[in-house]
């Protein structure tokens, strides 16, 4: 009868426990796939100089408060100047 008592709360505690986790995973309070971190400016720097040759001049973020991208100044071989714009959470040129 004890064994079975025992068995009994182990299985209501199981599935209790797996109810909890996965209602936490669903409302967000468990990120399961959390965001991945901002780019760093040296990494903005680089995919600029690796989409345009160039070479990188300077790297700001931008005027927006939220900082959603870099502006990346880039010299380019003819003398030219271009402003690169890149994504600080995709990493994606704009």
């Amino acid at each position: 009868m004890r064994s079975r008592v025992f068995k009994l709360w182990l299985a209501i505690a199981v599935i209790c426990s797996t109810t909890m986790l996965v209602a936490a995973a669903e409302d967000g309070s468990t990120p399961a796939n959390p965001a991945p971190p901002p780019l760093a400016a040296d990494r903005a720097a680089a995919i600029a100089r690796e989409q345009t040759g160039g070479r990188v001049l300077d790297v700001r973020p931008t005027a927006a408060s939220d900082q959603s991208s870099y502006e990346v100044r880039v010299l380019l071989d003819e003398g030219r100047v271009r402003k690169v714009v890149v994504d600080v959470i995709s990493g994606h040129v704009q």
